[in-house]
């Protein structure tokens, strides 16, 4: 099964790259986050960067994302520290995403199997020539009007939840998280980069923290680190650096600060870092079972002793986490799609 997925050269993340780049360097260039890096990884699927159409779907990114105060279209000749209100992000890369992005008729689509788009990257007269491929939404920031049913062609919307229940198998949007990752990708991404074991750190999740870049955190993470002789890992905003701090971590820790969906601890899980927190402030909480979830700083310190007296626990405690990240995060959603891709073919132009 052969799998693309595409951004618009006015999308405000992930990676800045093309399509003859390594796995390695097409993560280390995202602007900020991990993302689906599962379909390059371990489906083997390509990636471009389209540049941006002007018909009424690939335009709709506008409505998205208000506060980026209309600077999408620098994008294209300008790197995302260097737009206005945005000066503390690292990218990945030196370079902006015009410089790698590809007009869509350049590309043969239908060579693939499924299509992934961040947004709407591809018009609709492109999609409805390509009657074999399963084309596939998301929208950036989830925004929910526009994932009730696909719009503009598509067969299906990715909603960017997780799968905690039984699949829908007649429902064209299909839970996908945004951080597409099986259990071991980044570690062994990291591993092979490294060529080097994983060191042992408490990485403090960015939510528990003031400040962008990390000013302050909590005091009960100097208290862990002195009696228990665990160095304190912070969030970076460069992802290749952010990456190599979540291998080197053993925990992941949030304490405080806002609920979060659950992005930063798939990417930790996969990492190999074991994540303790408040489940009931994760979108994807059922990631962290009993033996996990901490509400105070008493049980968090506990925990914590547990796990670095008994190291059997710490192991089992870990598996857990990956076996629920692989079945929720990656599987699922994969036998969703699949299961469209077969349905669409069932009925498809024999070419």
């Amino acid at each position: 099964m052969k799998i693309c997925i595409i951004k618009q050269d006015v999308y405000q993340d992930l990676y800045v790259a093309d399509n003859n780049m390594s796995n390695l360097e097409t993560l280390f260039s995202s602007m900020m986050r991990v993302g689906p890096f599962g379909l390059i990884s371990d489906l083997s699927g390509d990636f471009f960067i389209l540049k941006e159409e002007y018909t009424e779907e690939c335009q709709m990114y506008k409505q998205f994302l208000k506060g980026f105060g209309g600077n999408y279209h620098l994008l294209k000749n300008t790197t995302l520290n260097n737009i206005p209100n945005n000066t503390f992000f690292s990218p990945g890369s030196d370079k902006p995403n015009g410089y790698y992005s590809v007009n869509a008729n350049s590309i043969d689509w239908n060579i693939y199997d499924i299509v992934i788009s961040i947004n709407f990257a591809i018009p609709k007269t492109i999609i409805s020539k390509c009657k074999n491929t399963l084309w596939c939404y998301f929208i950036g920031e989830n925004n929910l009007h526009l994932l009730k049913q696909p719009m503009f062609n598509y067969d299906i919307a990715l909603n960017q939840d997780i799968y905690d229940k039984d699949i829908d198998y007649n429902s064209n949007t299909i839970m996908f998280p945004y951080t597409f990752l099986n259990k071991n990708t980044l570690y062994y991404t990291i591993k092979n980069y490294l060529n080097a074991e994983s060191k042992g750190g408490i990485f403090i999740e960015i939510n528990s923290c003031r400040g962008r870049p990390v000013s302050s955190y909590p005091g009960i993470f100097d208290k862990l680190s002195n009696e228990m002789d665990i160095p304190i890992i912070l969030h970076n905003q460069n992802i290749k650096d952010n990456l190599i701090s979540l291998y080197n971590s053993k925990y992941f820790i949030k304490f405080g600060g806002r609920p979060i969906r659950g992005n930063s601890v798939a990417e930790a899980i996969s990492s190999n870092a074991l994540v303790l927190m408040d489940k009931l402030y994760c979108g994807y909480g059922f990631l962290i079972g009993d033996e996990c979830n901490i509400t105070n700083e008493t049980e968090l310190y506990n925990k914590i002793k547990l796990f670095e007296n008994d190291n059997t626990k710490y192991l089992d405690a870990i598996k857990i986490q990956k076996d629920l990240l692989e079945k929720h995060l990656f599987e699922l959603p994969m036998r969703h799609i699949k299961y469209k891709f077969d349905q669409k073919m069932n009925t498809a132009v024999i070419l």
